[in-house]
């Protein structure tokens, strides 16, 4: 995995996937790029992490699913590692699954119901206050 330095503003930027409009833009301090999105699960009502990774693909930054931490199991949530190199246990607070999956595009929509929250170090939003669309989560001059 390369890290590139930057001699310019990296930026975590969120743009409503279809019109392109900017909804969202976070000067990045360090790489790798690296943030979570947290929700409410649709069907069990219980809490979700996912934790995002941007790394290079060919010359090109790429979000990553890296990790996601739940409590309980249902629809929608994984009974198991599904790929070599992945980890699923137990931890106090719940399960956790472990991986390395690219994600692209990265595309959320922000579900009301869901409460789907952005988080970035000590910078945190709930996408539903940006826009009731569909969001495309990407950098901007990082590479």
């Amino acid at each position: 995995m390369a890290i590139h330095p930057f001699a310019q503003a990296c930026d975590l930027v969120l743009f409503e996937h279809r019109s392109g409009n900017e909804v969202l833009r976070w000067p990045v301090l360090k790489q790798p790029v690296k943030f979570d999105v947290s929700f409410t699960h649709s069907v069990l009502g219980t809490h979700v992490v996912d934790r995002y990774m941007f790394r290079d693909v060919n010359g090109k930054l790429k979000a990553f699913i890296v990790e996601e931490l739940f409590e309980g199991q249902g629809y929608g949530l994984p009974y198991g590692a599904t790929s070599s190199g992945e980890k699923f246990e137990r931890t106090d607070q719940g399960w956790r699954l472990t991986m390395n999956r690219m994600i692209d595009p990265l595309v959320q929509l922000p579900l009301p119901s869901q409460n789907i929250r952005l988080t970035m170090g000590k910078q945190s939003v709930l996408l539903g206050s940006l826009s009731k669309r569909s969001m495309l989560i990407t950098t901007q001059q990082c590479e």
